[in-house]
């Protein structure tokens, strides 16, 4: 690994994919900062996600996860925001044009494993009344956004190995 590369790697994908455990095994590879930015905004409202979004509603609580993400990119971090990110297309644009942006995929028959079919914590519909469709226009805007694209049905061991691979070879151009 160069000691010069200080880019943010920054981790995309669906709730449940995986984004804060890998993030954190590839933190430590890389020697850089690990932010769960669903860990900060639950610092600073001194609350959890859901009460968060019951309290605040949807609109703003997707506004202020765009702003604590912005506030978290920097160089020798490895993000984790939450998966609505994505949505803020002025984050996005910033998190491409000056950091590494992950896409850990999950399939919609795994993902609905993971989650058991139900609404994990803080998930926003933003765009759709239905899981399944939210899933749908998400994954749009996660193939758009990414970089590199990793299966998140592999050991988180193997996903990091993958990120910091593809990181150290110098993926940028």
């Amino acid at each position: 690994m160069s000691a010069t590369k200080k880019i943010p790697v920054i981790l995309i994908g669906i709730a449940g994919a995986g984004k804060s455990t890998v993030g954190s095994i590839l933190a430590k590879k890389l020697d850089f900062q690990f932010i769960d930015t669903d860990r900060v905004m639950e610092a600073r409202f001194r609350k959890n996600l859901d009460t968060i979004l019951e309290e605040i509603g949807p609109e703003e609580f997707s506004k202020q996860e765009g702003q604590i993400f912005l506030e978290c990119l920097g160089e020798k971090r490895v993000l984790a925001p939450g998966g609505s990110v994505v949505y803020h297309r002025d984050a996005m644009e910033r998190a491409k044009s000056s950091g590494f942006v992950v896409w850990l995929y999950l399939s919609l028959e795994e993902w609905w494993k993971r989650i058991g079919g139900q609404r994990p914590r803080g998930f926003l519909l933003l765009s759709s009344t239905t899981l399944k469709d939210e899933f749908a226009v998400r994954e749009k805007l996660y193939r758009q956004h990414a970089h590199i694209k990793v299966d998140a049905t592999l050991h988180p061991d193997t996903i990091a190995l993958e990120i910091f691979k593809a990181y150290s070879k110098g993926w940028k151009g």
